[in-house]
């Protein structure tokens, strides 16, 4: 396995001071299972990914002109939040799936809402089964008739996923 030169990174060789050891205890007292740490170049690489992410997340948010990094790939290519609320999609599962007043509001209703929306995690397919259906609950939940419906939509060519 390849390592890199991290400040987690301990090789072999490495003394871990009584301080550090002390720092770095389980709460029954015991060496915690990870030490020494040994950082790959993959766990490096996907921290700075998702560094970059969260930079380009608030070069964004302050409205500041693109290109929000100097990375070619993260220029060209788009990427989920580095704060994953924060997509649009995350958002309207957020607003218009479970906290909506309009909409019951027991654990089993909620639960079922976001099950079924997360099942299909576009927002075309829930306005298309809330058009047709009405009020999405798990109480008036049909198969057939879901099913009819993504089935009919799927014949049409409209993409369900």
């Amino acid at each position: 396995m390849n390592t890199i030169s991290s400040p987690l990174y301990f090789d072999s060789k490495t003394s871990i001071t009584d301080e550090y050891k002390d720092n770095h205890m389980n709460i029954d007292g015991n060496r915690s299972h990870i030490l020494p740490l040994q950082v790959t170049l993959v766990y490096d690489t996907y921290w700075k990914f998702a560094a970059e992410r969260q930079k380009i997340f608030f070069n964004r948010l302050s409205d500041r002109p693109s290109p929000w990094t100097l990375d070619p790939i993260l220029q060209i290519h788009k990427f989920t939040n580095a704060y994953r609320a924060a997509d649009r999609v995350s958002q309207y599962l957020i607003k218009n799936v479970i906290y909506r007043e309009d909409l019951p509001s027991s654990n089993e209703e909620i639960f079922f809402r976001i099950m079924l929306f997360k099942f299909f995690n576009k927002i075309e397919t829930w306005e298309l089964l809330e058009q047709s259906l009405g009020t999405i609950t798990f109480k008036e939940y049909n198969f057939e008739r879901y099913d009819s419906i993504l089935r009919q939509a799927m014949l049409k060519g409209k993409r369900i996923y």
